[in-house]
């Protein structure tokens, strides 16, 4: 019975070191809890591990070694997404451990490169390289984490790490089993904490073939053995300090342990210190070395979850405090960072540090496989498995806590996420965004922590952050005034040939009351560089200067098309023109743009949201040349396009944005102009005109220049002829010659970029 139940302990802890760093569990039913889909794979996968690894038959150590076995595991924090695969070998005389590393570099296949090879009789290190201490008889020695076969035979191995002898003691002894893996599920033998991640690229009913085994390592403690961090340099990896006071560190172990009568009721008033972020740890000395363990589980409610016993004792000289985890902690707290539940406390390098202690014969065990499993496993794994980009919707609520938010990150996330450097090469690009309405906004973020807030292209005013958190969530806070508000971004999915970012946000709202508004939705992003944006040519008439027309006669329905193949639509996320984008509040002259046009620079179309039946009224303006200033009259269409023309019935216009990086806009035009209707040489009808591309930017129409053209003179009229119609000679006077029409005259309209044609001609020297 009680074997029984120490192997539902360990699946128990092992499921819960895997699963809980990634769900949360306040407000969820089992019932919820089982929908993730995490869960079902992950307590399915552990279970038949472990049942087959104690199945495992007795295996010839010595021979696993001279093949090589491999651990596969993953990274995924801000510095690096990524897989491992590491051998480790011993020929009789040498330990060689080859390591092969892929990290995620934008949408790149996965592909093992070699990383670094460990050959136990040549390679070096420096102090630099020390990742734990252990304690010997010399105080506390580095160690760099690479273990070395100082003994073997086919039953057992015994190692050390690089930087000791196997005079030291503090070696392990290393047994194995082994298993068949042929039609098992890849999923399931992928389920540790280490090597989770990687199923993700994995589909569900990949299964191992002929010829692959698993291996179930376990290996003891030579002796009872206490390791603690790096703790030089000033490192302060393993440092604890009060829960009250998390930026003052524990100096003397006198200080960690609180009087019987300074014991105190509520967590705030705690003398105790943190083992993970939900387990907190109290030392009373009462007369009985109480130990005290708080847990949060969720809402910020602390209690006392349970309780032990500490005791003051001593190791090579050193001076320490031992208590040990119960279960019930080692299985709550998120992200135990140790391999054992006795821990220990020691005052070294003017502060408080917290290791483990390894007891001798205690057993640990991992999992490994041979050659032909990992090439199995690597041969199923690809991107191409990871679910299509787009927006998840699972655990959007209006009711929204922490734990839901991070279940709906971890159901949702495919391999994507904010790392420092792929944040570090989204800084100072637009993340436009387009409502359904068709609000078009945008944000920049600065290298500062700063960022910028633009709506309907117009920036808005404002002291914002920005700060990447550990679990990969960017926190935007609207205004740092008032913290108490922020935005919280998990990027999920990404498509890089689109430059489109799906995120999992989080809203918080501070309301004045004891109920904060908090609500989970999505957020889709297109990113654009500074200088990105770009009209769009397709189709464009092109301009013939010397006859004022289009080189290309088009047709609307040519124009309708060439939009359509211009638009830059993005999961329904159309750019189009609005009211509130043009003219703002209705009735409110203060908000009414102009549109400015990167092509020509002293050109206006200035709005206005005045109106004259059907329509809106404005004017359209040019300050070059003879300039222009003449009223139009404008409406938008229910596709979006701006359409205006002139009062005067001269000319008319249709504009489309087909792109936006959210603060300028691309267009689409189509021009048509009476005169070239009226004109018998051109014959257009009223649906021919030109086509053309910009890119525009949206200004206060109270910027416009107040242009005054440059008027035609008046036309000199003809001295009427006297007499007969005859010459003095008695010959008939000819008819004089009919001008040819030769367009536009310079600097007006449709033939502007020229001198005015108007102005008095300078006089020669």
């Amino acid at each position: 019975m009680l074997f029984a139940y120490q192997d539902i302990n360990t699946i128990a802890t092992d499921i819960r070191d895997t699963l809980f760093p990634k769900l949360g569990l306040q407000g969820l039913t089992l019932k919820d809890l089982m929908q993730l889909s995490l869960v079902n794979t992950m307590i399915d996968g552990r279970i038949e591990r472990f049942f087959t690894e104690q199945a495992a038959t007795e295996a010839d150590i010595q021979a696993i070694l001279n093949d090589g076995y491999w651990q596969i595991s993953t990274e995924n924090s801000n510095a690096a997404v990524g897989i491992h695969a590491d051998q480790t070998l011993y020929d009789g005389a040498e330990t060689t451990v080859n390591e092969f590393r892929w990290n995620k570099d934008g949408n790149q296949a996965i592909s093992l490169a070699e990383f670094f090879t460990y050959f136990s009789n040549s390679t070096s290190f420096s102090t630099d390289d020390i990742q734990l201490q252990v304690l010997t008889n010399e105080g506390w020695t580095g160690m760099f984490n690479y273990l070395k076969v100082v003994a073997i035979t086919r039953q057992s191995a015994v190692l050390t790490d690089a930087a000791l002898d196997k005079e030291d003691e503090a070696g392990i002894r290393l047994s194995a089993g082994v298993y068949p893996l042929e039609g098992k599920r890849i999923h399931d033998f992928l389920s540790s904490k280490d090597n989770h991640y990687i199923t993700r690229y994995i589909k569900p009913d990949a299964q191992f073939s002929a010829g692959s085994s698993g291996f179930y390592f376990t290996w003891r403690p030579e002796n009872e053995t206490y390791l603690l961090c790096d703790n030089t340099n000033g490192q302060d990896e393993c440092r604890i300090s009060p829960y009250a006071q998390p930026d003052i560190d524990y100096v003397t172990l006198d200080e960690v342990i609180t009087p019987l009568e300074d014991v105190g009721a509520e967590i705030d008033s705690v003398n105790g210190f943190k083992l993970s972020d939900n387990i907190v740890v109290e030392l009373i000395d009462d007369g009985f070395f109480t130990v005290r363990y708080w847990s949060n589980i969720a809402a910020d409610e602390w209690t006392i979850q349970s309780y032990g016993v500490w005791a003051s004792t001593g190791a090579f000289g050193q001076q320490l405090i031992r208590f040990d985890i119960p279960d019930i902690i080692r299985q709550l707290s998120d992200n135990y960072q140790f391999n054992s539940q006795k821990l220990f406390l020691v005052a070294d390098r003017d502060f408080v540090h917290i290791g483990e202690v390894l007891l001798d014969g205690e057993e640990f065990n991992f999992s490994g496989f041979d050659i032909d499993a990992k090439e199995q496993i690597f041969a199923a794994t690809s991107r191409d498995n990871l679910p299509p980009f787009g927006n998840c919707g699972f655990g959007n609520t209006g009711n929204a806590n922490s734990d839901l938010y991070l279940n709906a990150v971890t159901e949702c996330g495919g391999d994507e996420r904010l790392t420092t450097s792929a944040l570090d090469n989204l800084l100072d690009r637009h993340w436009v965004q387009i409502s359904p309405d068709g609000e078009i906004s945008a944000q920049i973020l600065r290298d500062n922590n700063q960022w910028e807030q633009y709506r309907h292209t117009e920036l808005e005013t404002g002291s914002r952050s920005w700060s990447l958190g550990d679990e990969g969530y960017l926190t935007l806070t609207p205004d740092t005034n008032e913290n108490g508000n922020y935005n919280r971004w998990a990027l999920t999915s990404r498509d890089y040939d689109q430059r489109l970012l799906a995120f999992k946000q989080y809203r918080h709202l501070e309301t004045g009351s004891d109920a904060p508004l908090d609500a989970i939705d999505n957020v889709m992003v297109r990113y654009y560089a500074a200088d990105q944006l770009a009209s769009c040519a397709i189709a464009d008439s092109g301009w013939d200067p010397d006859t004022t027309t289009p080189v290309t006669k088009q047709t609307l329905t040519d124009y309708t098309n060439a939009a359509a193949n211009c638009k830059q639509i993005w999961f329904d996320r159309d750019p189009r023109f609005t009211e509130t984008l043009l003219v703002g509040q209705t009735g409110e002259r203060s908000d009414d743009k102009a549109l400015t046009f990167a092509n020509d620079s002293s050109r206006y179309l200035k709005l206005s949201d005045d109106f004259s039946g059907d329509f809106f009224l404005g004017r359209y303006i040019d300050s070059d040349g003879c300039g222009f200033n003449f009223e139009i009259k404008w409406r938008l269409e229910d596709d979006g396009t701006l359409y205006y023309e002139a009062l005067d019935g001269s000319m008319n216009e249709r504009l489309q944005i087909t792109d936006t990086d959210g603060l300028r806009l691309a267009i689409k035009a189509f021009n048509h102009q009476t005169r070239w209707q009226t004109d018998e040489a051109l014959a257009y009808s009223s649906n021919e005109g030109e086509i053309w591309s910009d890119i525009i930017t949206l200004i206060d129409a109270a910027d416009v220049p107040d242009v005054t053209p440059i008027e035609a003179p008046p036309a000199e009229e003809t001295p009427a002829s006297e007499g007969d119609g005859t010459s003095d000679d008695g010959t008939s006077e000819s008819t004089p010659p009919v001008e040819e029409d030769t367009g536009p005259d310079a600097g007006t309209i449709l033939n502007d970029g020229k001198t005015c044609a108007y102005l008095p001609e300078t006089p020669a020297p």
